[in-house]
């Protein structure tokens, strides 16, 4: 018998940027340096098969709307629709892979910070 997954989800909360986390810009590799890509989202590691997702971006700004999109597009692709068992694990593999690097939503990883300690 094959056992089923467990069901994956992102909501909205607060993400320490002192733990570990990722960040996700939106920008254009070929026209702009990713330190001036548009900071939009922060993303915790999950509990209980949820990841917190703090928006960096008024998301009522029609400025940011299509870039939200986006945003929403590659949390759902990476975090939910995929069939990795472990989808925090398959994001870091992620940031490092080619596709990340010139998509036009680019995912970096924070690990830990000792800042404070």
């Amino acid at each position: 018998m094959k056992h089923k997954q467990p069901d994956w989800r992102w909501e909205e909360g607060a993400v320490d940027e002192r733990a570990e986390h990722m960040e996700l810009r939106h920008g254009n590799a070929e026209e702009t340096a990713y330190e001036n890509w548009t900071p939009m989202a922060r993303l915790a590691k999950p509990m209980n098969h949820v990841f917190k997702v703090e928006w960096l971006v008024q998301q009522e700004s029609p400025q940011y709307e299509s870039m939200l999109a986006d945003v929403r597009r590659s949390l759902d692709f990476y975090l939910i629709e995929n069939d990795d068992p472990d989808p925090w694990d398959y994001a870091f593999f992620h940031c490092s892979t080619g596709a990340n690097q010139y998509s036009s939503v680019r995912w970096s990883y924070f690990p830990t910070s000792s800042q404070g300690k």
